[in-house]
Parts: structure tokens; C-alpha cells; sequence
């Protein structure tokens, strides 16, 4: 495939995509109100799906229902402020779920839903400020490599990372973090980056 049928690809999944007019690079894109990507075009079997720095405030449902077989889906570099996990649980072989970069305030609660295969989540340089639901990586037991750092986390729930049983790595380095003591992490943990660049 050449790249300029790459750069059409990309153009097609964020256009048909989102609800709002979509900024792919230097191509400003317009279309009407589409509930799912198109299939027709597209491969059913993708299993990689890149829409870093596209712009989108807004995932419309069941964006994702004609894909499941992706397992990396990249969302960084983009205008979230929130984001309804229920657009992923048709993607149920999900490993991989980056959302740096974004305008999140606070995570959103996977405890609601299910994603079983989820082993790497980012939600780094966001603006969240605080980690107070124990129960929000209830249902991600699988995670094992969890990015928060650069964002302005000042309280952490003592049992918000008790369930991450297989977590292996867990980043929470440039934040506020004061006081970390009586937080339960788990055994399996392995890489810990609490660091700050002043």
C-alpha cells in the first residue's frame, strides 16, 4: 500500500469516525453523523488503529463495533475531556489503549465495564488531580504497564491499584504526589517511576 492511499485510509477512519469536523494534518474534514467506521474499505481484521493528533473531542457509539479483532488503539494528542468506555467492549481482544495528551481531569471508571485483555492504558500529561475511586481499575485485572505521569495527581486511594494484580510497571513520575505511604501496590510490580523533573 502506498502512503498516499496510508493518508486516504487515515482521512476515511477520521472522517466517518467522529460527530465533530475532524483536523488530519493540514486537511481540514467534514462529514455528516456516522455511528460506526465504514466498513466497506476497510479491513474487519485491523488489529492496529493510530489516530494520534486528529483533533477529536468525541467518540461517536459503536465507532468501533465492525473492528474486533484491534488490540492497540492510539487516541493521544487529542481534545478529550472525557470519553464513554462502552465504545471499547466490542473490542474485545483491546491490549493496548493510549490516551495521553488529552484534557481528562479525572479517569474514567473501567470498574463499569468490561475489558478483559487490557494489559496497557495511558493516561499521561493530562490535567487529573486526583485518584479517589478504589474501584476504577476493578474489571483491568490484566493491566500490567500503567502510564499517569505528567499530570497534577495530588491524593492517590490507598486500594486503587490493589486489583492490578499482574501490573508490572506503573508510572507516576511529574505529578504532586506528597505522601505515598499506605497505598497498596502490587507484588508483581516491577517498575516504579515516582520521579520529578524540576
Amino acid at each position: 500500500m502506498s502512503a498516499f492511499m496510508i493518508m486516504v485510509l487515515l482521512l476515511q477512519l477520521a472522517a466517518f469516525a467522529f460527530s465533530d469536523s475532524v483536523t488530519w494534518r493540514a486537511c481540514q474534514v467534514r462529514e455528516p453523523y456516522r455511528e460506526r467506521f465504514p466498513s466497506s474499505g476497510l479491513d474487519i481484521n485491523a488489529t492496529f488503529l493510530d489516530l494520534n493528533n486528529c483533533n477529536i473531542k468525541t467518540l461517536n457509539p459503536g465507532a468501533f463495533h465492525d473492528f474486533p479483532n484491534l488490540d492497540t488503539i492510539l487516541l493521544s494528542g487529542n481534545k478529550f475531556e472525557d470519553i464513554d468506555l462502552t465504545i471499547f467492549t466490542s473490542v474485545t481482544k483491546l491490549n493496548s489503549l493510549m490516551l495521553s495528551s488529552n484534557k481528562f481531569k479525572e479517569i474514567p471508571n473501567f470498574s463499569e465495564h468490561s475489558l478483559p485483555n487490557l494489559e496497557k492504558l495511558s493516561f499521561a500529561n493530562n490535567q487529573i488531580t486526583t485518584l479517589n475511586n478504589s474501584k476504577t481499575f476493578s474489571r483491568t485485572t490484566q493491566l500490567q504497564k500503567l502510564s499517569l505521569g505528567f499530570n497534577l495527581i495530588e491524593y492517590i486511594h490507598p486500594d486503587i491499584f490493589k486489583p492490578l494484580i499482574n501490573l508490572r510497571e506503573l508510572y507516576l513520575n511529574n505529578n504532586k504526589i506528597k505522601v505515598i505511604s499506605g497505598i497498596s501496590f502490587p507484588i508483581s510490580l516491577k517498575i516504579f517511576g515516582l520521579w520529578t523533573i524540576i
